[in-house]
């Protein structure tokens, strides 16, 4: 090999070391273990760059380059004198694809674990996904599925009154209690559209009722959907009074495709009451299909 050639082998050499040591995947990245290695730690960072293998890929490129340079070289002058320095960087191209694709191969998997090693520790991270259950298919026993009579024979197995006032129905207990209810049913075409659950209680514990049922709607179904209304300072100090007196808070809302429940806090025969309304959408829709069908065409 003449001294020409020497020279261009230990630039050649010198070269690919220091591209080794400055921008390798090789060097610049460790492999990962584990999602804690996600950690900082000593200024490491799992996946750094994807600009280490991308820069290993144009090197590799660039090597290919000085292969078919040096191919052609000796391909159109076999006997030249610097056939000694063509067959040298020949050697230092097939070193560079070799060293600079691994490289490049070893930065693309990095990168790609380390970023599904992120994405599994956002996820184990994030919180669960909040549960909430559908709107309800029937009130303390009473199924908007039912008929009349067999929501009225239920009534009765509780030891409660059964009335009717025109398209309602009244289930009362037989002494006030606030513990249980009062329950009301609106019919339409034959079975409940609403049903509402009416507490009394005690104007000194308004306030706490209120509070319990919001904080137990809450717990069934989830955030509501129309948060209640502030109360004023008034309804703070007394929510009774300030009801007496023609204030009307509106209580938090739950919506579904299918329904509705509300809370609303209200003054019903001259007292304050907490009502809580459950209400069907399907008993509406059948309501406009059947006048649809009943109506006759033109």
């Amino acid at each position: 090999m003449t001294e020409l050639g020497v020279r261009v082998c230990k630039w050649l050499g010198h070269s690919l070391l220091a591209s080794a040591l400055c921008a390798c995947s090789f060097v610049a990245e460790p492999w990962p273990g584990t999602p804690h290695e996600l950690r900082a730690k000593e200024g490491y960072r799992c996946g750094k760059s994807f600009w280490y293998p991308i820069a290993d890929t144009a090197s590799t490129v660039a090597s290919v380059t000085w292969v078919v340079r040096a191919n052609n070289e000796l391909a159109v002058h076999p006997d030249d004198q610097d056939t000694d320095k063509w067959s040298a960087l020949r050697i230092a191209g097939w070193s560079g694809v070799a060293l600079f694709g691994a490289s490049a191969i070893y930065g693309y998997v990095v990168e790609g674990r380390c970023a599904m090693l992120r994405k599994a520790a956002e996820t184990a991270a994030a919180p669960p996904p909040s549960t909430r259950a559908g709107f309800p298919g029937s009130v303390l026993g009473f199924g908007f599925r039912m008929q009349q009579a067999q929501l009225a024979q239920l009534c009765l197995s509780k030891g409660e009154l059964w009335t009717m006032a025109g398209a309602t129905g009244i289930c009362k207990p037989k002494l006030e209690s606030s513990a249980v209810p009062e329950v009301r049913i609106t019919f339409q075409l034959g079975t409940p559209s609403e049903i509402r659950t009416i507490y009394s209680g005690s104007a000194e514990t308004k306030n706490r009722d209120y509070l319990a049922l919001a904080t137990g709607l809450r717990e069934n179904y989830g955030p509501p959907q129309v948060e209640a209304s502030p109360l004023t300072p008034e309804c703070q100090s007394s929510l009774a009074q300030c009801l007496g007196s023609g204030a009307r808070p509106t209580g938090p809302v739950w919506h579904w495709a299918t329904g509705t429940i509300e809370l609303v806090p209200t003054w019903a025969s001259e007292r304050a009451v907490l009502d809580i309304r459950y209400t069907i959408e399907e008993a509406h829709d059948e309501a406009r299909e059947k006048a649809q069908a009943e109506t006759p065409g033109e």
